[in-house]
């Protein structure tokens, strides 16, 4: 419908999946500090927005950008939504709350992708991308209703050396192996990037382990 080329298309799919790997460690950390529920709630309501930026798309870059801007609130929510169910519940309601957080993930990853074709192949590609707008507003409801607030009482000051080196790194990765399939991996521009975003991580192990405040501390590694 919009005359995208091949690149284009993937684009299109893979825009999402390099906002989400490259922020997904920043979203987590800006719920402990700022709010889990409020970071979430802002997650959602970006990846609505989204959503409708994409059903609404009149171009190939058009629709890749709102994907881009959908990874970014998916960023936010992904990391939040286990980390409210266990701040939400305690001892054997959590391991209950998390079993069925677990299990909803697994049937609607399942049904996702069949619900979305059925809609593509029968009413229209831009209904795919509408259909999230009215659960989002259910959602958020849910949300300002039931979940409580949560964060990191210890948590005082973002990481921002550590979050631009995650970013930097994951995103470096992701867009060289995304653009590997088309140019390449003797393409000077994947191999900087793969070789940015290696370098970018070992940066990052190499600040967290001296940072006072680690957005990832590397101790977690020490408990089995």
């Amino acid at each position: 419908d919009l005359n995208a080329t091949a690149v284009d298309a993937q684009w299109i799919v893979e825009s999402y999946a390099l906002l989400l790997a490259a922020l997904i460690l920043v979203g987590g950390s800006l719920g402990d500090h700022y709010g889990r529920r409020r970071i979430y709630a802002l997650g959602i309501t970006l990846f609505a927005l989204a959503s409708v930026a994409c059903g609404l798309a009149m171009s190939p870059g058009q629709l890749i950008a709102a994907r881009a801007v959908q990874g970014i609130g998916g960023a936010l929510l992904v990391p939040g939504s286990l980390a409210i169910i266990s701040a939400s519940f305690e001892g054997e309601r959590r391991g209950k709350a998390i079993g069925t957080w677990s299990g909803f993930s697994g049937v609607t990853a399942a049904l996702g992708p069949i619900l979305g074709g059925y809609l593509v192949d029968n009413v229209s590609w831009r209904v795919a991308f509408l259909i999230n707008v009215p659960l989002a507003l259910v959602v958020l409801y849910v949300v300002f209703r039931h979940v409580p607030e949560s964060r990191d009482p210890d948590a005082r000051k973002l990481d921002l050396p550590g979050a631009f080196l995650a970013t930097l790194g994951l995103g470096g990765i992701v867009y060289g192996l995304i653009e590997s399939s088309n140019r390449g991996f003797d393409d000077p521009l994947v191999l900087g990037a793969l070789v940015l975003g290696v370098a970018a991580l070992l940066a990052f192990v190499f600040v967290e382990r001296r940072s006072p405040e680690p957005m990832m501390p590397l101790s977690l590694f020490k408990s089995r």
